[in-house]
């Protein structure tokens, strides 16, 4: 039955993929998916203990969609509303306040410098994974992040004419900074906790050579990905117009506040949520309302209060309940059989090679590191100890072997992307899988023959 269900598992995914492929709505895309691993399943498990009960047949598939599914939705509704909502109406404030036109015309002015115009337009480009990196590693969710970096990207590719898609790079980027030692990342945290390790200095030295090499590897291959697409001929409207319609646009200065006073509530949020620990919901309130205070005129003047505000709310739901379906597939494979006996075969390896693998696997079953981390680090973090892994290199390594998969198609934050860029989700998708794994593999590559040459321990 382990071996159905775990084949039910990779058909429901590419089932999933076939469908948000084909444009179909991603909402019932992961609905679908869902159901098809359940009747490949034969059988789910729900709660533990005396308290557990076993469904088969037509039983489980109703158990598994009424009660995981829609659980997993409402959990994940109840965890992302004030996050992506709030993201949203931060967002739009900014925007229709002039601080995103502000902040994208003084980088215009920054990477106009160059004379190369290949070497301005792979500027422009690399500001949006350069910042996602920047934020994520100081512990900002990558929901936020593409609410505050989102109007400047697109102000930003829009004068140099970068290709739109690319913008997902920057999603695609956060899978460098659980890399780095001192990443202020759940994933992070958690490894440090099940290692007992601290997860400033663990591993720093690999954790070092590890990001060095992602940035250099994003940089060259989004070098080619410019060149190829002057080459065919493509522009920022190609993937672009869909979000051109929503009216974020203008390539006027004027009325446009001073750089200083438009980077003030970025810097506030960032603060709030990185240095405070402030609940980020609340961070992105008290963002909004220091936005309102400081661009009242211009928002008045290009909209007024309550449009913007409604307009980012109303426009956050969609990719909300897309992001919340998505995750909510996630809850499904894992009450699953095929999940456990995947789980079982993989312990079954030699011990580097079950751990890395568990890691790696489990990362993009899950879609996310920060899902696998903590569900399965104390088992990877076991099979490492007995290789003779040092807590610290079992801590870096866990981590450097989950950062290439962990953000893959069924990922929410592709959802998410996708929906709030308007990028389609195929176009979306192919940006987001090549840019986070790709970069990350030779980090860990050379971690993994490091290990095995003896050198580190």
């Amino acid at each position: 039955m382990g071996a159905l269900s775990l084949f039910g598992m990779l058909l429901g995914v590419i089932v999933f993929v076939l469908l948000a492929f084909k444009a179909f709505n991603l909402q019932l895309s992961a609905l679908i998916a869902s159901v098809v691993m359940l009747i490949f399943a034969g059988s789910i498990t729900l709660g533990s203990g005396d308290a557990a009960t076993t469904y088969f047949g037509i039983d489980a598939v109703y158990q598994g969609v009424f009660n995981t599914w829609v659980s997993g939705v409402a959990g994940a509704l109840k965890t992302y509303f004030f996050l992506l909502c709030g993201g949203a109406v931060f967002g739009q404030l900014l925007a229709d306040g002039g601080a995103t036109k502000s902040i994208a015309f003084a980088l215009v002015d920054l990477v106009n410098k160059p004379k190369n115009p290949a070497v301005r337009r792979l500027f422009a480009a690399a500001f949006v994974p350069t910042m996602y990196i920047i934020l994520s590693f100081v512990g900002i969710s990558g929901f936020v992040i593409v609410f505050t970096v989102l109007g400047i990207g697109y102000e930003l590719y829009k004068q140099l004419n970068v290709p739109w898609r690319l913008y997902c790079m920057g999603g695609a980027s956060c899978a460098s900074t659980i890399l780095v030692g001192g990443a202020i990342q759940a994933s992070n945290v958690a490894a440090a906790k099940i290692t007992g390790t601290n997860s400033l200095t663990a591993g720093m030295g690999i954790s070092l050579v590890g990001f060095i090499l992602y940035y250099i590897v994003l940089i060259l291959m989004l070098w080619f990905e410019l060149k190829a697409a002057e080459k065919k001929g493509e522009g920022f409207m190609d993937t672009g117009a869909e979000f051109d319609k929503t009216g974020a646009s203008g390539g006027s200065r004027e009325n446009i506040p001073p750089i200083i006073l438009s980077i003030i509530p970025f810097i506030l949020v960032i603060l709030l949520c990185a240095a405070f620990k402030v609940d980020t919901g609340l961070s992105l309130i008290i963002g909004c309302v220091v936005t309102i205070a400081l661009f009242w005129k211009n928002i008045n003047r290009a909209s007024n209060i309550k449009k913007s505000v409604s307009s980012g709310m109303v426009g956050s739901f969609p990719p909300l309940m897309s992001v919340c379906c998505a995750v909510a597939l996630g809850s499904v494979l894992k009450v699953l059989p095929g999940f456990a006996y995947l789980n079982q075969l993989l312990t079954n390896l030699p011990p580097l090679i079950a751990g890395s693998a568990l890691s790696a696997v489990l990362s993009f079953i899950m879609a996310s590191s920060t899902s696998a981390i903590p569900a399965m680090g104390s088992v990877i973090h076991e099979k490492f100890m007995e290789a003779g892994l040092s807590p610290a290199m079992s801590h870096r390594f866990m981590l450097m072997s989950s950062a290439p998969f962990g953000i893959m198609f069924h990922n929410a934050g592709v959802v998410n992307t996708s929906s709030l860029a308007k990028v389609p989700y195929k176009k979306a998708v192919s940006v987001y899988c090549r840019y986070s794994c790709l970069p990350a593999l030779p980090g860990m590559f050379i971690c993994l023959f490091l290990i095995l040459a003896g050198v580190l321990k």
